[in-house]
């Protein structure tokens, strides 16, 4: 009989042995893969860091080249000569004002006249008439060949007359082939058949509308009557322009303004000073310190590309070091889960190809501060906890400033709008408590852009530019957190908060068959969520995540919920007084993994799984330890302790550290009536054991919170068993005295 027992549990032991052995290889692939997603997150945040020494002629040295600084760095004289760089913006500027300054370019026709006599010759000489060359029709010809009068040849020669010479000396002027307002200049340039260029005032010119309409009142001074109407209905048909629009030509002029705009202002000779130590930085030194950076970048030789890619890899690496440290040393939940940490990388390497594209698209516009960290701060602040939060924004912000060449204003003011977006998200209960951030990232961008200017004497019209653009900001930023929120809930099994909340159900299957099937394992889940609620309040931890998980931890105890005490009652019976210590410690082991399967089935999220896999941590099944030992001292059976205890993990976050002390405690609160004293004992009994344990060495718990946990517990544990005041009786005799009356 012994021997079949042992036999058993060398089996389940091996079975633990292989699971371990799957789990670290798991764990091994899982750290490759995290490994892989680091360098090529690294690897692509290296490439726009590289890309911006191009786009802003800078070394990235650790000159500040924002106007407003006291530079405070020794006095700064030129050793190389150099020419004085304009501003990106100021540069553009000009270059659309040349390009709107290019004067329209005709080309001349130079047989339009000739055309028009020889066909206006054709009204007085019909023999010369030809309908397949005629541009005037024949049906026009033929008015004029009715005129009845007797002076009909006569009338013909002056409608001939008028006509050429109203039409000569519009095309010597010049007749152009579009519309006279679409041309926006005051001149215009005449390109001839010979190549040489001609400048005429555009309100000489005459477009075809101008030119029926200008023609009409001259005929009207010159003819009247039939010969009138015959010279209009010729002038009608006549529209061939002499000076046609060459968008080709136009364009080449176009570009010759642009090309004659310099790129630079001036020159600085070797020996000048550049600026000296205390000064404020102006407009035109910030100019002259960028313009001496890129001249010493354009000297160095082809090696120094090599080391600014080197270097720039180790500034990413310095920089992604913060978050990876703190996910590793503080947050290693979020560090081993595959997801979590691609979500990490992932909202790094979008924050720096918004940067970088503030840089690469050219406008007068302060388009940084429509880089969305904010919203970036938000969903970490909602999917993992307000630290990260804060930690992902610092990260963030550091390469913000990075690839936008040492932006230390635009990292301040991005840090500072995006912690406060992180914490005003920090107990979300609904997603339309979002739009309450709005202001506050607002403030979060307006104080420190208020603050700038005023230190620096900014120009408060580009202030305002920018306090506008960060209201902008402020507005879509909780739209971008919502919608990524709805893609994370509705493609990963990971749960935010506020799905959570779809959870907070007392209706939800599972917990409708748990009060069925097991009353007592439900009664003491509804009990255990009030407290741990109390205690995660109580040491600012995720109130609404230890409710739903507290309502879901035992679901496992439905599979035999006969084998746990506070089912029993039901029952009738107690099972252990049948079957040997370790097999009920199997049994009672087993709820864990039964849990899990469960909750998988009915897939709720993998955080509510990990708390049911992990709230009694590897801790040791205490009282059928002590009869297995009772019985072993009677029969001489050897007993191992790692039978009893149950596999873990350890809790990894303060709130399944919670779930596990609140747990025991709210148990074996229910074995009897306790003075204060003896519950302040008991908690602290049960908190110590556990400590002692080792069960809390890899959540993030400190002392103080597991002091103020167990003042919490005892509170809220003395309220749960307080005694009602016993009613008195009305003697019997007195009942019946008074219905006598």
């Amino acid at each position: 009989m012994n021997k079949n027992k042992e036999t058993l549990f060398d089996k389940l032991k091996k079975e633990e042995e292989q699971k371990h052995l799957i789990v670290e290889a798991e764990e091994s692939r899982s750290l490759k893969f995290k490994i892989v997603i680091l360098f090529v997150s690294i690897l692509i945040c290296t490439t726009f860091f590289v890309l911006q020494f191009k786009d802003n002629h800078s070394e990235g040295t650790d000159f500040s080249l924002e106007p407003g600084y006291i530079w405070s760095n020794n006095t700064l004289i030129a050793d190389v000569s150099f020419p004085i760089y304009k501003n990106n913006t100021t540069y553009e500027s000009e270059i659309r004002k040349a390009e709107n300054k290019a004067l329209p370019v005709f080309i001349q026709k130079k047989d339009v006249i000739p055309l028009v006599e020889n066909e206006l010759e054709k009204i007085t000489n019909p023999s010369k008439r030809d309908a397949s060359n005629n541009l005037i029709p024949n049906s026009i010809f033929e008015l004029c060949d009715k005129l009845t009068n007797f002076e009909g040849q006569d009338q013909r020669n002056r409608i001939k007359n008028e006509l050429s010479f109203f039409i000569k000396n519009t095309l010597n002027s010049g007749l152009i082939d579009i519309e006279k307002e679409n041309v926006k200049s005051n001149e215009v340039i005449i390109l001839s058949t010979q190549n040489t260029l001609e400048y005429r005032k555009t309100q000489n010119l005459t477009d075809t509308k101008e030119f029926f309409e200008k023609g009409k009142a001259y005929l009207d001074t010159k003819l009247r009557d039939r010969p009138n109407q015959v010279a209009k209905e010729i002038l009608a048909v006549f529209k061939n322009a002499n000076l046609v629009y060459s968008s080709d030509q136009t364009d080449v002029q176009k570009e010759m303004e642009k090309y004659n705009v310099a790129k630079t202002m001036g020159i600085i000779k070797k020996g000048e000073v550049i600026i000296k130590r205390g000064e404020r930085v102006s407009e035109n030194d910030a100019l002259k310190l960028k313009s001496y950076l890129s001249a010493k970048y354009q000297l160095s030789d082809k090696s120094h590309i090599l080391f600014t890619i080197i270097g720039s890899f180790g500034h990413v690496c310095l920089i992604f070091s913060f978050i990876v440290i703190y996910l590793v040393k503080i947050r290693k939940k979020i560090f081993n889960d595959n997801f979590q940490f691609i979500l990490i990388c992932g909202m790094m390497v979008i924050t720096s190809l918004l940067s970088w594209l503030t840089i690469e698209f050219k406008t007068e516009f302060p388009l940084e501060y429509l880089i969305f960290l904010p919203s970036l701060s938000m969903l970490a602040a909602i999917v993992f906890d307000s630290r990260t939060g804060f930690y992902a924004t610092v990260t963030m912000a550091l390469l913000i400033a990075g690839i936008r060449g040492n932006d230390y204003t635009t990292a301040v003011i991005m840090m500072f709008s995006g912690t406060l977006a992180a914490y005003t998200v920090r107990d979300i209960q609904n997603r339309t408590q979002m739009f309450r951030s709005i202001f506050f990232i607002f403030i979060g961008f307006l104080f420190p852009l208020i603050s700038f200017g005023l230190e620096r004497n900014a120009d408060w019209i580009i202030v305002a530019q920018k306090i506008t653009i960060s209201l902008v900001n402020s507005i879509v930023s909780p739209l971008i957190t919502f919608g990524l929120l709805v893609i994370i809930d509705r493609t990963t099994n990971f749960a935010t908060d506020l799905r959570l909340l779809e959870f907070d159900n007392l209706n939800h299957p599972l917990l409708l068959k748990l009060n069925e099937v097991a009353p007592g394992t439900y009664q003491h889940s509804m009990s255990l969520a009030m407290l741990s609620e109390r205690c995660a309040a109580a040491i600012n931890a995720n109130q609404t995540f230890v409710k739903v998980a507290s309502y879901f931890h035992d679901i496992g105890k439905m599979e035999r919920p006969e084998y746990f005490a506070e089912n029993q009652i039901y029952f009738g019976i107690n099972k252990h007084d049948m079957i040997s210590a370790k097999k009920s410690a199997n049994v009672i082991i087993e709820h864990v993994a039964n849990g899990v399967t469960l909750a998988r089935e009915y897939k709720l999220p993998e955080r509510l799984i990990e708390i049911i896999n992990n709230h009694h941590g590897n801790t040791l099944v205490r009282h059928f330890y002590a009869k297995a030992l009772e019985q072993a001292y009677a029969s001489g059976e050897e007993i191992s302790e790692k039978d009893f205890r149950y596999p873990g993990p350890k809790p990894n976050t303060k709130e399944a550290a919670i779930i596990m002390i609140c747990d025991t405690a709210e148990a074996i609160s229910r074995l009897g009536k306790k003075s204060l004293e003896e519950l302040d004992e008991l908690v602290d009994k049960i908190i110590r054991e556990k400590f002692q344990d080792g069960q809390f060495d890899e959540c993030n718990i400190s002392t103080r919170e597991l002091q103020i946990i167990q003042q919490t517990l005892v509170k809220n544990l003395t309220g749960l068993q307080h005694q009602r005041v016993e009613y008195k009786e009305i003697p019997k005799e007195k009942t019946v005295e008074s219905n006598g009356n």
